[in-house]
């Protein structure tokens, strides 16, 4: 069930605990990297734990950070950006309690896009090429600006030497095609889409940039964990299921194209809208089976975070942002992860 934010929030938590009913109010952004949600919620996996979610989408992933502390929201899918450590450092309740997105290692879902008529004419061919010019970027401090900044880094740039503009994704394509930018660092299924439109060429060094970045992360919070811990374990329990469907959902090329693909496509376009066609030819975001978090990832993202005066406690410890007792339990419930034979 999808409620949309402005229609308003329900009472989060109702059933109590003891594995009694339960009814769990999470936020999305409604993007493919929800695909765990999506899939633990179609597939029945919550109801197996006798959990019915609230599934509430909202246009930031820093507009969820206000909900997840006063206890409107228990759960939340997110971006581990400057807002939510900042949040942190102001006492707000809320923990990363497991993996929700991350870089596969040779097949990124985050690219960087070049203006064609500037790849055709030479004028951008590679990272270094983009210094002095205007790259579309989302946030000024978030995971693609950590992504951004990685590849500029492997090109002797930093962060500085180019102009960002901030817009959505779906807004990156008209600027690319306006000329208003050079570039942008822009996910899937936005990439492709840009390709397919003759709008934009990936640079291939954005599969290498940063591999096994942390992009985004499960938040419960604190309300959750102490109030109704019990939900709050069976909630991961069916999220780890839907974690591993989706692993088995993944090929070898970073696409949906492994054996449990028939199964998760058809979800995946329903609830996001994009179309099955799109959501078997792009590269998706990894997702850990387990659960575990790219403890070194995330604390590279805060270093660059604090370099650039984002954050307002630049010694924040990663120890006080996250809580992975929840997925190790239910890791171990679940057993070891096999991945499936490719059919």
């Amino acid at each position: 069930m999808a409620v949309f934010l402005g229609i308003g929030l329900t009472a989060c938590g109702s059933g109590g605990s003891g594995g009694g009913p339960t009814t769990v109010s999470v936020g999305i952004s409604g993007a493919v990297s929800d695909a765990p949600l999506y899939l633990a919620d179609a597939l029945g996996y919550f109801k197996d734990q006798n959990i019915t979610v609230e599934l509430t989408n909202f246009p930031s992933s820093s507009d969820m950070i206000a909900p997840l502390g006063t206890g409107d929201l228990q759960v939340g899918a997110s971006g581990a950006t400057a807002a939510f450590y900042n949040a942190i450092d102001r006492g707000v309740g809320v923990r990363m309690v497991a993996d929700k997105g991350r870089v596969i290692p040779g097949k990124s879902y985050e690219s960087i896009l070049v203006d064609k008529r500037l790849w055709d004419s030479g004028q951008v061919r590679s990272m270094a090429d983009l210094r002095g010019r205007t790259v579309a970027d989302y946030q000024e401090s978030s995971t693609t600006s950590a992504f951004l900044n990685a590849g500029l880094e492997k090109a002797g740039l930093a962060i500085g030497d180019v102009n960002r503009t901030y817009i959505t994704g779906a807004q990156h394509l008209a600027a690319l095609q306006n000329g208003s930018v050079a570039a942008s660092v822009t996910p899937e299924p936005f990439g492709t889409a840009a390709v397919d439109q003759g709008i934009a060429v990936r640079l291939p060094e954005s599969d290498d940039m940063y591999p096994n970045q942390q992009t985004s992360v499960l938040l419960y919070g604190e309300r959750f964990i102490k109030e109704d811990s019990d939900a709050a374990q069976r909630f991961m329990v069916a999220y780890l299921r839907a974690a591993r469907t989706y692993n088995d959902a993944i090929g070898p090329d970073g696409r949906l194209t492994g054996p449990a693909a028939g199964q998760v496509v058809p979800i995946l376009a329903q609830r996001t809208g994009v179309s099955e066609d799109v959501l078997r030819r792009i590269t998706v975001n990894g997702v850990d089976p387990g659960g575990a978090l790219n403890r070194d990832g995330i604390e590279r993202d805060i270093r660059f975070y604090a370099a650039g005066g984002w954050l307002t406690n630049p010694s924040v410890a990663l120890d006080d942002c996250i809580d992975l007792g929840f997925a190790e339990k239910a890791s171990a419930e679940l057993g070891p992860y096999v991945a499936p034979l490719p059919g």
